[in-house]
Parts: structure tokens; C-alpha cells; sequence
């Protein structure tokens, strides 16, 4: 009578390959989060700089100042940059004419408005929980979060109460050397991007 052999893993085998599997594991996820946090913070980033050059090149365009507004997270609620932004402008009164007949119609909604908004533009990585996620800032110096209009006059340049606001822009709780984003606007409107260190975030 021939002996047959059982096939199969041995226990010993069985807990290698778990022990191997736990260590790929422990290594493979801190990189991955890191590596997804800094892909939020790039994708961001570049959309900001996008909105605020399509914002001065249609102030430019209309000669009629154009803004980017923080949104809010529903109709009426409170704005915040970590929402997305809303780029707005005037209707323009193209005849002088009392009345809307000759005013182009920024939103199509047959009326004129201060404040039409042209565009939205939503952000990825965010949270509904104001903590987490996606965190954008916009300050100048050490002062509070400043949640008004960032306007482009008709020249490209910026409005004096937009002048020397910064944007700060950092994920939640992903902390260390050259892990945030600053975009600060030259005098003359254009926009520039800076790593920085980041200590706190929320910030």
C-alpha cells in the first residue's frame, strides 16, 4: 500500500507569511497616506492658482472687477475656503440705460446682479467636519481667517484689501517639514506657490 503525502502548509509556514504580510502592511500604509495626502495638496493647489488666474484674466477681459468668494457648504450657511470658491463679478450695464435691458447676464437669471457668480469650483479631499481634510486658509500676517471677496481690479492687480492676503493650504494632521502649500499674489496679481513647514493643521 503506497504512503500518501498531504499537501498543504504547515503551521510555522502559515505564520511566516503572516508575519511577512503584517510588516508590508505597517510600512505600505504610512506611505500611502502620505503619498494620497500630498496628491490632495497638489490637486488643491493647482486648482486655487487656476481660479485665481482665470479670475484675473476675466477682470482684465470684462474691465470689471472679478472676485473669488469662499463657499458655503449649503445655500445660506457659513462661507469657507476649504469649501471651494466661487468666482463672481457685476453684471455689466453695457447701455447706461436704467434697467436691465442692455446688461449682460453674467448667470442667466434674467436679472441684474452685484455678485454673479461665473463659476464654481469644488475641491477634492475635503471633510464635512471642519477638523478634517482638506484645510485652506486665507490671511494676512498672523490675523484671522478672512472670508471676504479676494478681487481683481480691471488692471489685473489686486484690490487694497486684497493685497498681502495669503493662502495658507494643508491637509489635517499631516504634519512635518515642506507639507503645506502657501500661494501668495504679487502686487501686480500673480499668483505664487511656496512648500512650508507645517506645525499645526487645522491651522
Amino acid at each position: 500500500m503506497r504512503n500518501i503525502k498531504n499537501k498543504g502548509f504547515t503551521l510555522l509556514e502559515l505564520m511566516l507569511v503572516i508575519v511577512i504580510a503584517g510588516v508590508l502592511f505597517s510600512i505600505g500604509i504610512p506611505s500611502y497616506t502620505a503619498l494620497k495626502n500630498s496628491n490632495c495638496l497638489t490637486t488643491n493647489t493647482n486648482r486655487l492658482i487656476a481660479s485665481l488666474q482665470f479670475a484675473r484674466s476675466e477682470a482684465a477681459k470684462r474691465n470689471n472687477a472679478v472676485s473669488l468668494l469662499p463657499r458655503p457648504l449649503a445655500l445660506g450657511g457659513v462661507r469657507d475656503w476649504r469649501n471651494g470658491f466661487e468666482i463672481v463679478t457685476d453684471d455689466v450695464d453695457k447701455d447706461s440705460v436704467a434697467g436691465c435691458a442692455g446688461v449682460e447676464d453674467v448667470d442667466g437669471d434674467g436679472t441684474c446682479n452685484e455678485d454673479a457668480v461665473m463659476k464654481i469650483i469644488e475641491l477634492s479631499c475635503g471633510d464635512a467636519a471642519a477638523d478634517k481634510g482638506l484645510q485652506i486658509e486665507n490671511q494676512r500676517g498672523a490675523a484671522a481667517n478672512d472670508l471676504t471677496d479676494f478681487t481683481y481690479r480691471s488692471s489685473g492687480r489686486l484690490t487694497n484689501t486684497s493685497t498681502g492676503r495669503i493662502f495658507k493650504i494643508c491637509m489635517a494632521g499631516y504634519l512635518g517639514t515642506e507639507r503645506g502649500r502657501e500661494v501668495r499674489v504679487s502686487n501686480i496679481g500673480r499668483p505664487q506657490t511656496n512648500l512650508v513647514n507645517i506645525a499645526t493643521c487645522p491651522f
